[in-house]
């Protein structure tokens, strides 16, 4: 009798498999074997400036293309692999510069699987970033998403400087959902429509936890804060909680 053994393959294994098929194009334009890379798991929305550039005739949602005017001026060329047609979810949305009433249509771009090589100012090669889709056992066979972002290692250092300096967009992470992108300049309480004296109450309340960091640790108390919005539809919950969660110390949630 022969016996058969199925195994699964761990993501992992998924994943290094997907990007094997560019592994010519990978080494190409990071200038090194894959031996002499480093694999980075971390998210650059290098695809809003793609986007941007190659829907530039096309009406878009500029607000979920947050990234792209921060890394302009850190990148000198992109490109993708030749042999491949860059796959892009579009869903349709509005054009947020423009008042609601109107109705300036506009798709909200999702750039997909395939691998982007971007030359950074002050780098020799390029460093690649793919995201990376697989099945992930955890969420029982759901389709998950993973960026890997590979670098030359010797140049490593400097690509890392560059771009921790980049400004992230803000967001309301929406499990299960799309995200919700945040305003730049969204942290205004005069915006909330509330009783002045309320207003005030919460806001200074809010503020001043930031600043009591020290005080929990000098009594060994976590460092949290809890606020219950509540009352009838239109009192103002929704607009107070977005002010909290375009604070710059925030990361927003929505479960």
């Amino acid at each position: 009798m022969r016996l058969l053994h199925i195994g699964l393959a761990s993501p992992v294994m998924a994943m290094e498999g997907f990007v094997e098929k560019h592994r010519t194009w990978i080494e190409a334009v990071v200038g090194c074997a894959t031996a002499e890379t480093i694999t980075l798991e971390c998210n650059f929305p290098f695809s809003h400036l793609v986007l941007e550039q190659m829907l530039a005739e096309v009406n878009l949602d500029r607000q979920c293309l947050g990234s792209a005017e921060t890394l302009r001026p850190l990148v000198r060329h992109w490109e993708t692999p030749p042999e491949c047609s860059p796959r892009i979810e579009l869903i349709a949305s509005r054009d947020r510069r423009a008042l609601v009433t109107e109705r300036r249509l506009a798709w909200d771009p999702h750039w997909k699987e395939t691998p982007i090589a971007v030359w950074l100012h002050s780098a020799q090669h390029a460093i690649v970033t793919v995201n990376i889709p697989y099945v992930s056992y955890i969420e029982k066979g759901a389709l998950s998403w993973k960026q890997w972002t590979i670098v030359n290692r010797r140049e490593a250092a400097l690509c890392l400087h560059l771009l921790r300096q980049v400004e992230r967009p803000r967001n309301i992470t929406v499990i299960g959902g799309q995200d919700i992108p945040l305003p730049e300049s969204g942290y205004n309480w005069d915006s909330v429509l509330l009783d002045p004296s309320l207003n005030e109450m919460v806001r200074d309340d809010y503020e001043t936890f930031w600043d009591s960091e020290a005080w929990f640790h000098s009594r060994n108390l976590p460092y949290k804060r809890g606020f219950l919005l509540y009352g009838p539809p239109g009192n103002g919950k929704t607009t107070a909680a977005r002010i909290m969660a375009c604070h710059p110390q925030v990361s927003a949630f929505s479960i």
